[in-house]
């Protein structure tokens, strides 16, 4: 447990850039994903297939506004809002 609100403060931000690299990561796979399903677009909808692509593209935006915000806020605490962008996996 936190003993100050310094440390307090500190675990929520770190907290937020495990979040903000774990949307980036996703993010990442499914912009690679949903070119595989840009060809089916022309099926009409309703299709299994249409539902998938439509899916994906709500995730993509859903994940592009969670990163803003989480960039956001760790910029406001003082982080370095250009480091913050994901450069490849880091596993």
């Amino acid at each position: 447990m936190p003993e100050t609100s310094a440390e307090h403060n500190d675990r929520i931000q770190l907290a937020a850039l495990r979040d903000l690299l774990k949307e980036q990561r996703e993010l990442e796979r499914l912009t690679l994903l949903e070119p595989a399903y840009v060809d089916i677009s022309k099926v009409p909808p309703g299709n299994e297939a249409t539902d998938l692509l439509h899916d994906t593209e709500q995730r993509i935006a859903t994940l592009t506004r969670r990163i803003a915000r989480l960039k956001s806020f760790l910029a406001s605490a003082g982080w370095d809002s250009e480091n913050l962008d994901l450069q490849g996996s880091q596993n």
